[in-house]
């Protein structure tokens, strides 16, 4: 199933990808930063996990049906299967959405979410990273 890459495909273009009956991925903006040694981090987007936020916003299952070529109504059953496969597993396992980050359960049955930060969701960023920037001598 191609749900964890279409995830990280709407995280580009939504600023919550919510997955019914789990929780949701959020993205929030942060501006470009130069660190006091010259280091340059261009405009991005972080992603944290929202376990409270479960309820379908439809968002992730009209994508699914776009790509995959099938009713809405048959996405909305894959994703609930898909979702009770990931809370089985969730129980012993480690879960990776790839080119997003992980989500494990801590030893109070709370999610605990590691993203990935290699990956900057801000579109406007595309192409740039970060650099040193190399002192001017005199």
């Amino acid at each position: 199933m191609n749900l964890t890459r279409y995830i990280q495909e709407l995280l580009f273009q939504y600023e919550c990808v919510t997955i019914p009956q789990l929780g949701a991925f959020l993205t929030r903006s942060l501006p470009a930063q130069v660190s006091m040694s010259g280091s340059f981090y261009p405009p991005r987007k972080e992603v944290t996990f929202n376990q409270l936020l479960t309820t379908n916003d439809g968002i992730l299952a009209h994508y699914y049906a776009k790509k995959e070529s099938v009713s809405y109504e048959h996405a909305l059953r894959l994703i609930e299967k898909e979702v009770s496969n990931w809370k089985k597993r969730l129980k012993t396992q480690t879960l990776r959405f790839p080119g997003v980050g992980e989500i494990q359960l801590n030893l109070d049955r709370k999610i605990i979410f590691n993203p990935w930060v290699r990956v900057n969701f801000e579109i406007k960023s595309f192409g740039l990273s970060s650099f040193d920037r190399k002192p001017l001598h005199q």
